[in-house]
């Protein structure tokens, strides 16, 4: 983690995005052990790095963003932050409706390779359409 930081805090722009992932991830691993605390700071910390790489990221960066709020939310609702977690999972929704506005008229094996997902996934995005 600490090679990612390093990296992230010499060129942001490039590296944000190589950190933020981890850091979701560490959220995760440390959630499912139980460690709630840690998982939060690991994911507000994730969220921060995503918030700051902008909403003209690519579709793909947005669809990790919003894949990494899902995160977020379990992991303020965890720890009791429940307004906060509404307020991450709706940030969510909005960003699968851009996506699924974006994705309109568009091949699925684009749409798949756009947001780094299965089917289930593109279904689940054209659903909050």
């Amino acid at each position: 983690m600490e090679i990612h930081r390093g990296f992230a805090a010499g060129l942001p722009d490039a590296f944000a995005p190589e950190l933020a992932s981890p850091l979701n991830n560490l959220g995760d691993c440390l959630a499912a052990t139980g460690n709630r605390d840690a998982a939060l700071h690991a994911s507000t910390e994730a969220m921060e790095l995503y918030r700051g790489i902008g909403t003209g990221a690519l579709p793909a960066l947005r669809a990790e963003y919003a894949l990494a709020l899902d995160s977020f939310c379990h992991n303020l609702s965890a720890c009791s932050h429940r307004p906060e977690a509404a307020a991450a999972i709706g940030e969510a929704v909005d960003i699968y409706r851009n996506l699924a506005a974006f994705a309109q008229g568009r091949s699925r094996p684009l749409i798949r390779r756009l947001i780094r997902g299965d089917d289930r996934r593109v279904d689940g995005v054209r659903a909050y359409d």
